[in-house]
């Protein structure tokens, strides 16, 4: 008898089976005890568990992977028949529920870049737009502030020297006064020996005639006045030169007041400057004893010089000269500025 606990259509399977299997088990034994006196042990029944072929195990085998094994119970007996036919083959289980879906595996390695495809032929160029309008003029920008004075340049070669006044024509020559009366003369004295140089007789006194008077002073000459200064500072609105060359402009006229060493007359009063004034304009006047005269002039802008020939100027020995300047502040500097003007001396 086969152990409990199968199905009914799967305990007939296996009992047909088993009943073919007790049979060759029962000749195994007696085929056996002929060449040993020892048992060998008991004997197994296998049945698949999917297929239901069955197999015999001894106890001490193991049953096929996927089959479970049963106990033949009672003692075999009779020799064991002939192999019966091989059961047909029986239908295909169902197929089994799919199996959970494994793990992603491992990403694999990057493949090599591709070729680079071969470029593209240049399209052609559009036709060029047309030019936008021109933007409005921005504002001006506030004027940078003014650049510190540069250094006082090189003092410029010295002009040339005015032509001399002429000269005065001689006074007349006084009369000669009379001659004194001739001394009278000593007696000759006898001559001497021979001998060593007697000592000189002392001079006689001279006679007393009278020098005439002096003769009257002719006129005199006429002679050329002249000044420059050789920079005026762009924020100097203002300022005083004189006589001479000077550096720059003094604050006041009594800084540079010259006094005239006798009486004449100063005229055709001009003014000029080596460099174009690019201010407003620079008005130039001539100052007696520190007052303005109406000897006057300006120079304009982008000018080099002026002249006033209609306003001379009586001098008195011992009066003062100076020369005043007057500009707008800002601008450029003005460089070598100079005045000249004749005077006829009284």
């Amino acid at each position: 008898m086969v152990q409990a606990g199968l199905g009914t259509h799967r305990r007939r399977s296996v009992a047909i089976a088993a009943l073919g299997l007790a049979l060759t088990a029962s000749m195994v034994p007696a085929a056996l005890a002929s060449t040993s006196s020892q048992p060998i042990g008991n004997l197994y029944l296998c049945v698949n568990n999917k297929t239901h072929v069955v197999s015999l195990a001894w106890s001490f085998t193991t049953c096929p992977s996927g089959s479970t094994k049963y106990v033949l119970l009672g003692k075999p007996s009779g020799a064991p028949g002939a192999d019966g036919p091989t059961g047909a083959k029986g239908s295909t289980g169902a197929k089994g529920p799919t199996g959970a879906k494994g793990p992603t595996g491992a990403k694999g390695p990057t493949g090599p870049a591709g070729a680079t495809g071969v470029t593209g032929s240049t399209g052609a160029t559009g036709d060029i737009g047309a030019l936008g309008a021109v933007g409005a003029t921005g504002t001006t920008g506030p004027s940078g502030p003014t650049g510190s004075v540069g250094a006082t340049g090189a003092t410029g070669a010295t002009g040339a020297t005015g032509a001399s006044g002429f000269a005065g024509s001689a006074g007349a020559i006084g009369s000669t006064g009379p001659a004194g009366p001739t001394g009278v003369t000593g007696s000759t004295g006898t001559a001497g020996a021979g001998g060593s140089a007697g000592i000189t007789g002392a001079t006689g006194a001279t006679g007393a005639g009278v020098t005439g008077a002096s003769g009257t002073q002719g006129p005199g000459g006429d002679m050329v006045l002249a000044g420059n200064v050789d920079f005026i500072d762009p924020q100097d609105s203002t300022g005083f030169f004189g006589l001479g060359g000077s550096g720059l402009l003094a604050p006041v006229s009594l800084s540079v007041e010259a006094p005239m060493p006798f009486a004449g007359t100063l005229s055709a009063f001009s003014v000029h400057n080596q460099a174009l004034v690019d201010v407003s304009g620079v008005t130039v006047t001539v100052f007696k004893n520190g007052v303005a005269t109406t000897a006057t002039c300006t120079v304009a802008a982008l000018g080099s010089g002026c002249n006033d020939p209609a306003h001379p100027i009586v001098f008195g020995a011992g009066d003062t000269l100076s020369v005043k300047i007057s500009k707008s502040a800002g601008g450029a500097a003005v460089q070598y500025l100079g005045f000249s003007a004749g005077f006829s001396r009284a």
